[in-house]
């Protein structure tokens, strides 16, 4: 009876020993995975980040170079206004004097 008891025990530490390191494994590789999902998604966001920072970048670059642009044609614009306001202002004058003789 004795031997039948200490058998059983033997059995039942067993059993729980087993169910013991069948945990740890379960926990030990939910453990990496979920590390590897996390880094995996770490390195993700910081291609994403690096991404979005570089069409920013170039977005930023194209609307100061196309901003330029538009700035320079309007100063050039402005300037053969000028011109042209200039000379309209002197044939006004020419006008006015010759038409005064």
């Amino acid at each position: 009876d004795d031997l039948n008891k200490f058998s059983i025990e033997v059995k039942l530490i067993h059993e729980e020993s087993e169910e013991r390191i069948t945990k740890r494994i379960i926990q030990t590789v939910e453990g990496n995975i979920i590390k590897r999902i996390t880094v995996d998604s770490e390195r993700a966001m910081k291609r994403m980040s690096e991404e979005n920072e570089r069409v920013m970048e170039n977005a930023i670059k194209r609307i100061t170079d196309d901003n330029e642009c538009v700035m320079k044609q309007v100063t050039e614009c402005t300037e053969r206004i000028l011109r042209q306001t200039k000379q309209n202002q002197e044939l006004i004058c020419y006008t006015s004097e010759s038409s005064e003789k």
